[in-house]
Order: structure tokens, then sequence, then C-alpha cells
């Protein structure tokens, strides 16, 4: 009895530290603008979104745009680089968006690989797009469609 007990805690702590090790990776710290410059690990930003500014650089795998943190102005330019996940086609809809990634100082633009936006009209129906937004819209569906 007093051996199964002994073994049974040497596996509960065994898959403790190897849950422990796996995920203490896995966590990414929001932070602002100012602190994703000098920030050197993978991090999260978040700001409203400038349609105006959104270049589809090579289909949806790699775009350049730019944040704005609506708290101080700031503005951070993104570029979303990932050949595996393409941004969705309804990207430049969005009205805010976080970013996941690092800043890069030699080219002076956060690096994401990965965003996810924030929709308002998917889901509230007086939200009224402005002429120019569903121009920006079409324009990137165009895009996509062009270079895939």
């Amino acid at each position: 009895m007093n051996r199964n007990m002994l073994l049974g805690t040497a596996v509960v702590i065994l898959c403790a530290v190897i849950a422990g090790v796996s995920l203490r990776g896995s966590t990414v710290s929001a932070v602002s603008f100012d602190q994703a410059l000098s920030h050197t690990e993978k991090c999260d930003v978040y700001g409203k979104m400038d349609y105006h500014t959104i270049r589809n650089l090579k289909g949806g795998n790699l775009v350049s745009f730019v944040l704005t943190e609506e708290k101080t102005g700031r503005v951070l330019p993104v570029l979303y680089d990932n050949q595996a996940v393409a941004l969705p086609a309804n990207f430049p809809n969005a009205s805010h968006a976080k970013a996941t990634g690092t800043f890069d100082p030699a080219r002076k633009v956060f690096v994401a690989d990965a965003v996810l936006t924030k929709c308002p009209s998917k889901y509230d129906t007086n939200v009224k797009i402005d002429p120019a937004q569903a121009e920006a819209v079409t324009r990137w569906q165009k895009s996509l469609q062009t270079t895939n």
C-alpha cells in the first residue's frame, strides 16, 4: 500500500512538472505600444485599425497595416507575416485588432504571426460602415483573388 502511494505521488509530480515545462513558453503578455518597442519576447498589442494603411504584400499572408493605441494616440506599424494562415477576407472591416509577435527594431515594425480582429458590424446590425471602408474591403478581397 505504501509503495503504491509513493508511486502514485511520483507520477502526479512528474505530470505536474511536464505540464509546467510545456506551458511555460505558451503565455504571451499584453503590452502597450511603448513597451512593445523594447519587449524582447513575443507579446500582444491591441489597437484601433487604420484601414487606409492596409497593404497586401503577398496575398493574405504578408500584409502591412497600422494600429492606433486609443489611450495615447500612438501608432504602431504592423507587418503580418504568416505563410500558413492568411488573414480573413473581411480583415479591412475590423474596427480593432490584437496582433501577437515581436518588434523588429531594424525595420521599425511590429512583426506579427497572429492577428485577431474585432468586427462589430458582424454582430451589430446598427453599425454603419462608411463608404471608404466598404471600398477598402472590396479592394482587399480583389487583391486576395489576384494573388492566390
